[in-house]
């Protein structure tokens, strides 16, 4: 069973790789979106609960949702550094 955990406001929740029905990228890759965390923006669906949003106000956006997509894509673990 592998997925990530989620922290938002001092609550965590785990999110198994499995649990995520839906990958959207809501990403805007301007001057105003890389202020903003716009420029990446990937939102799961999962099959219970809210979905989980990743911004560019994550530290390490943009490696974490290129990893979570392949992790999801592959049904494979991410190899995060």
């Amino acid at each position: 069973m592998d997925g990530l955990v989620n922290t938002y406001r001092g609550k965590r929740r785990v999110v198994r790789w499995e649990d995520v029905t839906n990958l959207t990228d809501h990403s805007k890759d301007t001057a105003l979106g890389r202020v903003f965390g716009g420029n990446v923006s990937l939102q799961l669906k999962l099959t219970h609960g809210r979905p989980v949003l990743i911004t560019g106000l994550v530290e390490g956006a943009a490696h974490l949702a290129m990893a979570v997509r392949e992790a999801i894509e592959n049904k494979n673990r991410p190899e995060l550094n």
